[in-house]
């Protein structure tokens, strides 16, 4: 009877162990990173008649990264609350869309560029870590981006990203208050499928 007692609470312990000890958040973008990039580069995904198969690869990764209801949700601000479940319910996906449409352009760009990652600073007890990496670039040397993350669920997710100093979440929450305050909600949706439209196309952003 002891030894059944011993054995639950250590496989209990290591349990608890287990899921107190997430992987550092240097390493989730690290390797979410280069399974997409893995793609970018395979030659069997070439060419734009495998366009659509690469992509869905990798927003399959990305998806596993990036908390979509969260950035949304930060990106609409005060307006958030003064959208049915309903609005919210339409306005994630679009939201989500509209970053992968204008992420996935700038990844099909690479061309082995050299990525630097420097350690994650991570405060477990808050929840939140951020990753700092450095794209060396032809045109533009070195591009900052930061990830700022947090734990949900004993894993990290990212909920904003930060580059050259401007935040993805703050740039979008500046515009779509403005937007919302002018517009009426399937307006400010229209507009922002218009501009989902153009970056599928790899045409000229149009203003929100």
């Amino acid at each position: 009877m002891r030894n059944g007692l011993l054995l639950s609470s250590l496989l209990l312990l290591a349990t608890t162990l287990g899921a107190a000890a997430p992987a550092p958040p240097d390493a989730v973008v690290r390797d979410a990173t280069d399974r997409v990039l893995k793609m970018v580069m395979d030659p069997e995904f070439r060419g734009d008649e495998r366009r659509a198969e690469r992509r869905a690869g990798m927003i399959q990764v990305v998806d596993q990264l990036f908390d979509w209801q969260l950035m949304a949700q930060l990106a609409a601000g005060r307006h958030w609350r003064g959208l049915s479940a309903e609005q919210q319910e339409e306005f994630v996906p679009v939201f989500k869309e509209l970053i992968v449409s204008s992420y996935l352009g700038h990844v099909e760009s690479y061309e082995g560029e050299q990525i630097a990652y420097q350690p994650a600073v991570a405060d477990l007890d808050r929840g939140r870590g951020e990753v700092k990496v450095v794209v060396a670039t032809k045109a533009h040397g070195d591009v900052d981006i930061l990830y700022r993350l947090y734990l949900k669920d004993g894993e990290w997710r990212v909920r904003d990203v930060v580059v050259i100093g401007v935040s993805l979440v703050s740039n979008y929450r500046t515009q779509l208050n403005d937007l919302m305050h002018r517009r009426s909600f399937p307006e400010v949706m229209d507009l922002l499928r218009k501009r989902i439209a153009e970056q599928r196309g790899n045409g000229e952003k149009a203003p929100l």
